[in-house]
């Protein structure tokens, strides 16, 4: 091979501190699955168990039973099956592969940011050490999964690369592999939607360079549907015929709206000093409370259920206007609160706490640089990583929150926190911003 071919070294250096990165970030996670086996057992949101079910030959079904459901998102539950939910080591296996996608996905979503090598390096490492997902990438949950998505998905959004109908549509089947993994990235989707429709308009009443006609945006958009709708439809056709009814999502959320908007969780939690959380006595007998409510009403039925939750929940909000706002801003605080607390923080020494406390709160001060960084300088490509920030804590902000749930925000914040530090990156203003992919 010829000199001409090798890479630079100025190339290989960035590339060789990458590679460090994910050999850490990955070493340090095995050496948690490793610490805590039991872990990766734990089945607290019953993924597991519908994988069983789906390799037991019964279908995508509640643990234990063959009787259809959809109480879950169905994309992890599919991978848990794939990976053989018997043991946990294809579950570690592909936790720690998601880990070391993201952490790429993020470096090079980076490099596309116009960060330095800096700004880079510290977005990554900031999501190869971040407690959050270090520890919860020890259970069979999805927070690993979605912030590897979101790192994808946040590659696809800010690439000026590849304008066309192909780029759309995989543009558009990774965002449907995101909502079947979680189904609030839809209001990501929508709001990103949006902001590429008013581009459009934007754009063709000005006078902006583009590689891309207004037939050919409108083209892009349509391949991008096409890819979510690929993902999403066999799922609510799956739906429509084992449940009688073609739900897009799940029917968990009218739970979740509950959980977070109730007198008990309100008195419990809301109405307390900081740090303190409903469990315990109060939260079971909250429980044995609805199930006796249900049975009351002669509610049968998961669907039927779900509906049941909202329409309560929906009613108590409205009864309750001002607590409602009160519990908002609660939520939002959990959702970014710097550190555990509850059953949780009990478990861990306190001087890790203190030290996760410390950390979190540098890099929520390194994103708000970051932030104002876009703001003062008009950074467009920007616009999907804070949609990303902003869809999430809004909706956190009214179903239950907390810090695991804020994991698909994570290379986002990163990203942020990157930004602060690059002080060579160049600006790209709506004025003269490329079209992206949708």
């Amino acid at each position: 091979m010829s000199a001409s071919a090798e890479p630079p070294a100025s190339n290989r250096v960035p590339y060789a501190i990458l590679l460090a990165i994910i050999l850490a970030g990955i070493t340090v996670r095995l050496a948690v699955m490793l610490r805590y086996p039991g872990n990766m057992q734990e089945d607290t949101d019953a993924y597991l168990g519908i994988a069983h079910s789906i390799v037991d030959g019964r279908g995508f079904s509640s643990p234990g039973t063959d009787i259809p459901t959809a109480f879950r998102p169905p994309l992890y539950p599919l991978l848990l099956a794939a990976s053989g939910p018997a043991n946990s080591l294809g579950r570690c296996a592909l936790h720690l592969a998601l880990s070391a996608l993201m952490l790429v996905a993020i470096w090079q979503c980076g490099r596309r940011l116009q960060l330095s090598v800096l700004g880079c390096g510290l977005a990554t490492l900031l999501a190869a050490f971040d407690p959050l997902l270090i520890w919860y990438g020890s259970y069979p949950m999805t927070e690993t999964l979605c912030s590897a998505l979101s790192a994808f998905m946040l590659l696809r959004w800010t690439s000026p690369e590849s304008v066309n109908g192909k780029s759309g549509f995989v543009t558009g089947v990774l965002f449907g592999l995101c909502v079947l993994a979680r189904p609030t990235y839809w209001p990501w989707g929508v709001l990103a939607g949006l902001w590429f429709i008013a581009r459009c308009g934007w754009s063709t009443s000005q006078t902006v360079q583009s590689n891309v006609t207004d037939n050919g945006r409108w083209k892009i958009w349509a391949a991008a549907m096409g890819g979510v709708l690929l993902c999403v439809t066999p799922w609510v056709v799956r739906n429509w015929y084992w449940l009688e009814t073609p739900i897009l999502m799940t029917t968990h959320g009218g739970y979740t709206l509950r959980l977070a908007n109730n007198e008990s969780f309100y008195r419990e939690e809301v109405n307390q000093p900081w740090g303190t959380i409903w469990t315990g006595n109060a939260f079971d007998e909250w429980t044995a409370t609805w199930q006796q409510e249900l049975a009351d009403a002669g509610v049968q039925g998961e669907i039927e259920t779900d509906r049941w939750q909202s329409r309560k929940a929906k009613e108590f909000i409205s009864q309750h206007p001002r607590p409602f706002l009160k519990a908002c801003v609660h939520r939002v605080r959990m959702f970014w609160n710097i550190k555990p607390v509850g059953d949780l923080s009990s478990r861990i020494p306190s001087a890790v706490l203190f030290a996760i406390g410390v950390g979190y709160t540098v890099w929520w001060v390194l994103a708000l640089v970051g932030l104002i960084k876009i703001c003062r300088q008009r950074l467009a490509t920007w616009v999907p990583v804070l949609l990303l920030l902003f869809s999430f804590t809004v909706v956190h902000a009214v179903y239950w929150s907390n810090m695991r749930l804020r994991a698909p925000v994570v290379p986002g914040v990163a990203l942020l926190a990157g930004l602060a530090v690059s002080r060579n990156n160049k600006i790209i203003r709506e004025s003269a911003a490329t079209d992206q992919n949708p």
